[in-house]
């Protein structure tokens, strides 16, 4: 007497499957949720920091004017303009949840150095991270640092 075997899977085995596939990616969801807005945070602080150093680099490179940066804490937004036409060059609109503590309007004179030295505070509500930009007057130097996050009112 010969059986015929048939290869394949039962439809409990694939049910078991699926179910056991979806608890692990339901455990592994909010971890993989939390690190896509870290990214996105620490990306967002870079980018300002890019934005600052761009904005320096055209008020040196024309040396005619200053150059602003808008940081709204209003609308979470950052505007370049440059100082000849007061006309708006660059805008970017931070992810959901990324604030500015402070609003802030930073000049650049035509040797490419800020009128005055400030630091902002950029933080991520959800994530409870901040970040400190630091920016020297008499260099220009443009720095990130993780600083202590504040409850903003």
């Amino acid at each position: 007497m010969r059986l015929s075997s048939h290869g394949g899977f039962t439809l409990v085995e694939m049910v078991i499957v699926i179910s056991v596939i979806s608890i692990v990616l339901a455990m592994t969801y909010p971890s993989l949720h939390r690190s896509i807005e870290k990214y996105r945070f620490e990306n967002a602080a870079r980018e300002v920091v890019s934005d600052i150093e761009y904005t320096r680099q055209k008020a040196l490179a024309e040396s005619s004017g200053d150059y602003k940066i808008k940081f709204d804490k209003s609308c979470y937004q950052i505007e370049v303009k440059d100082g000849i036409n007061n006309k708006a060059i660059k805008r970017i609109s931070l992810p959901n949840n990324v604030i500015f503590h402070n609003s802030y309007i930073m000049s650049f004179g035509a040797n490419g150095n800020p009128t005055r030295g400030v630091t902002i505070k950029v933080q991520q509500t959800e994530l409870k991270k901040a970040y400190d930009i630091a920016i020297t007057p008499v260099t220009g130097r443009v720095e990130l640092r993780p600083t202590t996050y504040q409850v903003i009112d």
